[in-house]
C-alpha cells in the first residue's frame, strides 16, 4: 500500500471511530507503531489532523477537525484533580484565572482540550479567563463583560468601561508564580520512599549537574518533565522522558520520535539500560534525541 492510500485509509478509520492512538493505526493499515505514527504527524503537520493534549499510557489521541467532543468520551484517563477541574468549567461554562486557586490554575493548564484561555485586556492590565471548549467566543465575551461591569460598579467607579480586547492564545502562558512551581516540585520530590531507585537516581543527577526543572509531565513523580541546559549555544529546554529497563528497543526510540513532534522540543532519554541493535541504529537517525544513561 502506497503512502497516499495508507493516508486516505487513516482518514477514513478516523472517520469511523473517532479519536484513536498509534497502535489502533498501525492494525488498521498492516504495520509498525513507528510507521503509524510517523504517517499520523505528517497528516498532523497537513492539519488534516489534530493531536490531543490528553494521554494514554503516554500517546496523544490523533483526530479528524470537528471531533473535539469525542474526547470527552476519555475523561476517565485524567487524574482526580483534572477531572474536578473538567466538571467544574464544563458547569460555569467560563472561569477567571486569578480567581481560581493554585492547584486549579495547574489544572486548567493540563487540561487543554476543554479549558480555552482568552486573554483580556481591561483598565491597562492583562488576565486570563478560561472558557469551555465549545462555548461560543461571542458568549464568552458576553459573560466576562459581564462580570469585568459588574467589579466596576461594585468599585463605584463612575468613568467609561476601558476597551476590551480578546485575543485567543495558541497555547496558555504559565502564569502561576515561582513560588508554586517550587512547590510542586518539591512535594513531588520529598516523597523518596514512592519513587524507585531509578527515578530517585535521576533526581541526585539532576541537582548535581544544577539543572533547572521548569515543569513535571507526570504530575505524580519525576518519570517526564521540562528541563533547562546550559549548552554551547546557550540555554535552551529540552523535554525529557525516563526508560527504567534493562534494554531499550525501536519502540522505546520511536516513542521519542512522537514526543518530538508532540512538544517541538528536543528529547533526552534517561535511562539505566542498553540500547539493543535496531534501537542504536534508529536512534542515529534523529539528531533531536539524546540519550543519557545513569548508572
Amino acid at each position: 500500500m502506497d503512502e497516499a492510500m495508507s493516508r486516505d485509509k487513516i482518514l477514513q478509520a478516523i472517520r469511523n471511530k473517532g479519536p484513536v492512538l498509534p497502535v489502533h493505526i498501525s492494525k488498521e493499515i498492516g504495520t509498525n507503531i513507528l510507521f503509524a505514527s510517523a504517517m499520523l504527524s505528517e497528516l498532523v503537520a497537513r492539519k488534516e489532523l489534530k493531536i490531543s493534549n490528553l494521554k494514554i499510557g503516554g500517546s496523544p489521541l490523533y483526530y479528524i477537525p470537528g471531533q473535539e467532543q469525542m474526547l470527552e468520551n476519555f475523561i476517565d484517563k485524567l487524574n482526580d484533580k483534572d477531572k474536578a477541574v473538567y466538571s467544574l468549567i464544563k458547569g460555569k461554562k467560563l472561569l477567571r484565572d486569578c480567581e481560581e486557586s493554585p492547584i486549579n490554575r495547574v489544572a486548567l493548564r493540563s487540561i487543554k482540550d476543554f479549558a480555552i484561555p482568552l486573554e483580556v485586556t481591561h483598565n491597562n492590565k492583562k488576565e486570563i479567563f478560561w472558557k469551555w471548549y465549545s462555548l461560543d467566543n461571542q458568549e464568552a465575551e458576553r459573560y466576562i463583560k459581564n462580570i469585568l461591569n459588574g467589579e466596576q460598579q461594585k468599585k463605584q467607579i463612575q468613568k467609561e468601561p476601558q476597551k476590551q480586547e480578546f485575543k485567543k492564545l495558541e497555547q496558555p502562558k504559565q502564569e502561576i508564580k515561582e513560588q508554586i512551581k517550587k512547590e510542586r516540585i518539591k512535594a513531588k520530590l520529598s516523597k523518596d520512599s514512592e519513587r524507585d531507585g531509578f527515578l530517585v537516581k535521576l533526581e541526585n543527577f539532576l541537582k548535581k549537574e544544577h539543572l533547572n526543572v521548569k515543569d513535571l509531565g507526570n504530575r505524580n513523580q519525576l518519570s517526564t518533565g521540562l528541563i533547562e541546559m546550559d549548552t554551547s549555544l546557550g540555554i535552551m529546554t529540552f523535554y525529557y522522558i525516563t526508560k527504567n529497563k534493562k534494554t531499550i528497543t525501536e519502540k522505546d526510540i520511536g516513542e521519542a520520535v512522537a514526543q518530538i513532534q508532540l512538544q517541538n522540543l528536543p528529547i533526552i532519554l534517561f535511562t539505566n539500560g542498553f540500547l539493543n541493535k535496531k534501537a542504536s541504529a534508529l536512534l542515529d537517525k534523529f539528531r533531536n534525541i539524546h540519550l543519557k544513561r545513569l548508572d
